[in-house]
């Protein structure tokens, strides 16, 4: 089924006709560009050349709602949602990323010895009134021959409102589980003489769980445009540049993301993110993993450079053109 959607270029007068447009085809780059530009989380210039393909649209009074894939069929690429709000008139309103296929793995908690936490990679998503319900799901379980039988299938629901202007408001995460106990030892043997020991379970609905800190960092990977909070960003880099992570461990997978999703956030906001850094030169820690990431990736030092040549803010732009010299970027 084709969508209709007219999307006004943001600071320029043309607009971009998607009359004939389908949800089974990516979008031309212009188009990809005039819609993700604002809230994608990399280089802007990586749209030229990453599928993004819209897979609903609802309008309502005020404004639309679009939902859109980046990177689906991408080698190499991360599987994204993103959510964008555009005005009456096709201009951007606001949008924040909903998530990344497999980002659930952020949320594995500590276990003890027997258990495994399994996060399910999908993300799945939902508009329901003024509520956007953004689902990722787990299953907990015993493995310990010869325990008793426990397992809980988990769901984590991340959610936003929307506000009557277009704004997104992201809440506290609901999180469930259907939990299932057995009332005998798994695998133990019928008795001899014959007689059947019946294995009883029961089955409740319980609070799930998940890591907190790695909640923590998804949702600042999920901060819409119109509520990004550098100090917000900074707080996280500080707990990553403190905590003692045991390798492959949630905390250092979440260290990781910090210094990923931090930087991506930072740049997609340069023009409130580089000043406010520029300004706090003693808990700088976000500009340190900010350089840091980018002389390892040459899309985000690109990235980089092209904010800072492009701050209005005179002593914030020497600041951090100091700062690429001394990181040799």
């Amino acid at each position: 089924m084709a969508l209709t959607v007219v999307l006004s270029s943001i600071g320029a007068s043309a607009a971009v006709d998607l009359l004939s447009m389908t949800t089974d085809k990516p979008l031309p780059a212009s188009a990809a560009r005039q819609l993700l530009g604002p809230v994608f989380l990399h280089n802007p210039n990586m749209l030229d050349t990453v599928n993004v393909e819209i897979t609903d649209i609802q309008r309502r009074d005020r404004f639309s709602v679009i939902f859109a894939y980046a990177g689906r069929g991408n080698n190499g690429f991360p599987t994204e949602v993103y959510v964008v709000t555009l005005d009456s008139r096709g201009f951007f309103k606001d949008g924040a990323l909903l998530g990344i296929m497999g980002d659930v793995r952020s949320l594995v908690i500590d276990r003890e010895q027997g258990m495994r936490y399994e996060p399910k990679s999908a993300i799945a998503y939902d508009l329901t009134s003024d509520t956007i319900k953004v689902k990722r799901t787990y299953t907990f379980f015993s493995t310990l021959r010869g325990g008793y039988p426990y397992e809980k299938d988990g769901t984590i629901y991340n959610q936003f409102v929307l506000g009557s202007d277009g704004t997104l408001r992201q809440l506290s995460p609901v999180v469930t589980a259907i939990e299932t106990r057995g009332s005998r030892p798994a695998g133990l043997p019928e008795p001899r003489d014959g007689s059947k020991v019946i294995d009883e379970k029961t089955v409740n609905i319980v609070k799930g769980e998940y890591d907190g800190y790695g909640m923590d960092v998804l949702m600042m990977m999920q901060t819409p445009v119109s509520a990004f909070d550098m100090a917000r960003v900074n707080n996280l880099a500080m707990w990553a540049d403190k905590v003692e992570a045991r390798p492959n461990s949630t905390d250092d997978f979440n260290v990781g993301m910090v210094a990923i999703w931090g930087s991506a956030l930072c740049l997609r906001h340069a023009h409130v993110s580089l000043p406010w850094l520029a300004a706090h030169p003693n808990d700088d820690l976000m500009a340190d993993c900010l350089a840091g990431y980018a002389s390892e990736d040459s899309s985000i030092k690109a990235w980089l450079k092209q904010c800072v040549g492009n701050l209005k803010d005179k002593k914030a732009r020497k600041w951090w053109q100091k700062q690429i010299k001394k990181n040799g970027l």
